[in-house]
């Protein structure tokens, strides 16, 4: 009985050391979307390849630097910022130019193919 005592306590030990350790490590590093690649990164460019699969959300992020977004394969997303909820179809082909923002949103591929783009981040 002792024994198994023990061993419970032990795992959940175990366990909490490294739910601790996942944290501390998630707060040390910025957030990353998912589906996220940096495909080029140097002292004048940051290059970005997006790879969101239907149903997946990105997660809250942000654009903190101005960019060109080049959408490679479209789909339908639905975008969550600032407590307002938008859809829009992300159309294969489309180029834009979008300012720096700090403000954080979330983007969740509600089409039935993934969505496929390339940023390119102004340092």
């Amino acid at each position: 009985m002792r024994t198994r005592v023990w061993m419970a306590a032990l795992s959940f030990y175990t366990a909490s050391l490294a739910a601790v350790a996942v944290l501390a490590y998630a707060q040390g590093r910025k957030s990353q979307p998912a589906g996220e690649t940096v495909r080029l990164e140097n002292e004048r460019v940051r290059v970005l390849e997006y790879v969101l699969q239907p149903g997946v959300p990105m997660g809250i992020h942000s654009h903190p630097r101005d960019r060109v977004e080049i959408t490679l394969s479209g789909s339908r997303v639905r975008v969550t910022a600032n407590g307002q909820v938008t859809e829009a179809d992300e159309k294969e082909g489309g180029i834009t130019w979008s300012k720096g923002s700090s403000e954080t949103h979330d983007v969740v591929n509600i089409g039935k193919t993934p969505l496929r783009a390339i940023h390119v981040e102004l340092k």
